[in-house]
């Protein structure tokens, strides 16, 4: 959709489907790990955090992508 708004071509279609998975990747993990965290344990605040750091990089990932499509030309 963001392309339809700019009327420019998206920066990279790769980089937004890698976004794309890791930021499911990162929201289900993040979901499974904060229910096993409920439940007690350390090793599911690790697995939290690194969902979390997952889901940070997607984030990075389409704020660069938004970020180059719109300052690059028509």
């Amino acid at each position: 959709m963001f392309p339809r708004f700019t009327s420019r071509p998206l920066y990279s279609v790769q980089m937004a489907s890698i976004q794309f998975w890791l930021a499911n990747v990162g929201l289900i993990g993040m979901v499974l790990s904060w229910w096993l965290f409920e439940r007690g344990g350390a090793a599911q605040k690790t697995s939290l955090l690194s969902f979390a750091s997952i889901e940070i990089v997607a984030v990075a990932l389409y704020i660069y992508n938004c970020w180059k499509t719109l300052s690059s030309g028509k």
